[in-house]
């Protein structure tokens, strides 16, 4: 199971535009085999900054390692998916 965590700042109809469209590429990538916390800074800034998380948003996928984490303009399905180690998996995927 891959496990994912979403940095955000605040809690506004920007935020929830990225969250839903992340779930919709994440499931469409992996399909329920994902689980996806997400964390305002705002309101745990100790765990961002255990996190090393300097800007938001950031994604950070914590399993399977190595961890990788992608952050700034999260629309980009291609490019996040690939920043995340994931679009060369279901590439293999589908060639096998």
């Amino acid at each position: 199971m891959y496990k994912f965590k979403l940095y955000v700042n605040g809690n506004s109809k920007r935020t929830k535009k990225q969250c839903k469209e992340l779930n919709a590429h994440l499931k469409q990538e992996l399909n329920k085999d994902y689980s996806l916390k997400v964390i305002d800074v705002l309101e745990h800034p100790q765990e961002a900054n255990g996190a090393c998380i300097l800007a938001t948003p950031t994604i950070v996928r914590t399993s399977p390692e190595p961890i990788r984490k992608v952050f700034g303009n999260l629309n980009i399905k291609e490019g996040l998916m690939e920043g995340l180690g994931l679009h060369k998996k279901i590439v293999k995927d589908t060639v096998e």
